[in-house]
């Protein structure tokens, strides 16, 4: 069960809102359900959405990406497939999410999707720290 650590919030300097960014165990084993051209998934409160276009091509630099389903097969797509957002997403929150050992790897967060209800009882329990870059093991570093 993914689980969150922390999470850490932004606020965006033109909007004024806090985007999140959340440290978690492990990232969401996320499997796809196929609903027409939409890839869909949910595991432990935390969501995907992605849109199978064949009218376009170039997403992700045209590489050949795979995806598992729920049925256990695996979708293979090369540069037709599209994140987009989830039919769900007025209960969802638009997030970022890294584990520690990744965030040591590389301070990038990947974009995803999490429960409102799921993010705000985690923040009325144990709030946010406006440190982005608390994990981040550059800024110690001197030049």
């Amino acid at each position: 069960m993914t689980k969150i650590i922390d999470v850490l919030g932004l606020k965006s300097s033109w909007t004024e809102r806090i985007h999140y960014y959340v440290v978690v165990d492990e990232l969401p084993a996320l499997k796809y359900e196929r609903h027409g051209n939409l890839l869909l998934a949910e595991h432990d409160g935390f969501f995907d959405a992605l849109m199978e276009s064949h009218e376009t091509t170039g997403s992700f630099g045209g590489r050949d990406l795979s995806w598992e389903m729920t049925d256990g097969s695996t979708v293979t797509n090369r540069g037709h497939i599209w994140a987009v957002g989830h039919p769900r997403s007025k209960e969802l929150v638009n997030i970022g999410v890294a584990t520690l050992a990744d965030l040591d790897r590389c301070y990038v967060f990947l974009g995803g999707h999490v429960l409102k209800t799921k993010l705000e009882e985690w923040i009325r329990d144990n709030g946010v720290s406006m440190d982005y870059h608390k994990y981040d093991k550059r800024r110690s570093m001197t030049l």
